[in-house]
């Protein structure tokens, strides 16, 4: 039996120790990855994270968020965030499949399906911000609300715990998606 109940905040980001600005930041040796929540009355979200091998630090440098907006115009701005960043993997939500293939058809944007265990990633999420090693750009305010707001539902007659969907989760999904299966996927060799 688990009698565990889970109730406010779920991850403990530090905003004394890992806000930074980030505006300028160096990336050409990092491996840098993003997560990509596909919406359309929900935002779509996107954020882009640079990891750095040497110092298993991972940095939230950019990200996009929007609603009610066509396949072609969510492309185009993720596109402008694929050359100012460089991005080697994009991790997308794999229910999301007629997008992936629109945007490798029609935009060149190739996408991995994400790994989607929630509670499993958002443990491993914790890990990574709870132990600071997650530096946020102060300019990626969406990222920052997520970080801040994001919380368990407090609904006490759900079969299993999971977090509140509200303005918090689309982005938290994004990085999610990012953290999660970059560390169980590339980082695993």
């Amino acid at each position: 039996a688990d009698f565990n109940v889970y109730e406010g905040p779920i991850w403990a980001f530090n905003p004394e120790e890992c806000l930074a600005d980030l505006s300028a930041f160096a990336t050409s040796k990092m491996a840098v990855l993003a997560g990509l929540d596909v919406g359309y009355k929900d935002p779509t979200a996107f954020c882009v994270i640079a990891y750095d091998w040497d110092s298993q630090q991972f940095y939230l440098v950019d990200e996009y968020l929007d609603s009610e907006r066509t396949t072609e115009q969510h492309a185009m701005q993720i596109k402008k965030l694929i050359d100012k960043w460089d991005i080697d993997y994009i991790y997308i939500d794999s229910a999301a499949q007629q997008t992936r293939f629109d945007f490798a058809q029609n935009y060149d944007i190739t996408t991995i399906n994400a790994k989607k265990s929630v509670l499993d990633g958002i443990g491993a999420v914790a890990g990574i911000v709870d132990n600071d090693q997650l530096f946020v750009h102060q300019g990626c305010k969406e990222s920052l609300l997520c970080l801040d707001q994001y919380q368990w539902d407090p609904n006490p007659n759900l079969m299993k715990e999971k977090p509140k969907h509200d303005m918090a989760s689309h982005m938290a999904d994004a990085l999610r998606y990012a953290l999660y299966t970059f560390e169980t996927s590339v980082t695993s060799f």
